[in-house]
């Protein structure tokens, strides 16, 4: 079993934020901790960014997202994100990626949330090449057509997951 902990965002002042996620991220690391999970808040700082800035008051703990909402960006914008926050933390980040609200998505950003499992399965496919790094992101589906050529490739293994899909997707 592993254990984790979710730190930031927090209310409060804006310029001590980044003081008290560093310190949180390194009490969880000595309390023993395996993980630490940042949420994406739409009002809030970046999650990536945030991880890679707490990978510099660490050696061993796995640091995730929860969740980086998939709509706000191109999936290739992202995989360059998550390839380059992976290598701050040589190795140990944890993407988690979702279709986030509608309430969020539509209200706040005002863009299309039609489908969101079927726009997340296809999201899906193109972090999916993650995995043949580096080389050329190659994806053509329903939502995406990529040919993005990349060279960089992770650090250390990225993604394993298994999606599970049911017929109204």
């Amino acid at each position: 079993m592993r254990i984790g902990v979710m730190v930031g965002p927090e209310q409060g002042d804006t310029a001590r934020k980044v003081d008290r996620m560093l310190k949180d991220v390194e009490w969880a690391e000595a309390a023993g901790f395996d993980t630490v999970w940042v949420p994406q808040i739409p009002t809030d700082f970046d999650a990536l960014t945030a991880i890679a800035l707490m990978s510099t008051r660490t050696t061993r703990i796995e640091i995730g997202t929860a969740v980086v909402p998939l709509q706000a960006q191109h999936p290739v914008h992202l995989v360059r994100q998550a390839l380059s926050t992976h290598a701050a933390l040589n190795g140990r980040l944890a993407l988690g990626v979702g279709p986030s609200h509608h309430w969020i998505v539509q209200d706040m950003l005002g863009l299309p949330y039609e489908k969101p499992a079927k726009f997340t399965r296809d999201y899906l496919d193109v972090l999916g090449a993650i995995k043949d790094l580096p080389g050329s992101i190659d994806v053509e589906n329903d939502t995406f057509t990529v040919h993005n050529p990349l060279d960089i490739g992770p650090v250390a293994p990225m993604l394993s997951w298994s999606p599970r899909w049911g017929p109204s997707c």
